[in-house]
């Protein structure tokens, strides 16, 4: 994975991803995969409830670190 953002969003743990397409063609199944695997040896509070897999990269401050957007 390339850039990973967790948050919790309506009292579920959820994670943002941009993957690194070039060199992970089947990133979204991989992805799913894994965030099940992980969640069987989470307890419930800290499993992620919810994926979503992006198309561009985050947005970035001028130090380069990804901006957290407040609104979602």
């Amino acid at each position: 994975m390339k850039e990973v953002v967790v948050s919790e969003k309506n009292g579920q743990i959820q994670a943002e991803i941009f993957p690194d397409w070039e060199t992970e063609p089947n990133a979204e199944k991989r992805i799913s995969d894994d965030i099940m695997e992980l969640n069987k040896t989470l307890p419930n509070y800290k499993k992620i409830g919810r994926t979503l897999v992006r198309d561009q990269e985050f947005e970035k401050t001028t130090t380069q670190k990804i901006k957290r957007n407040q609104h979602n």
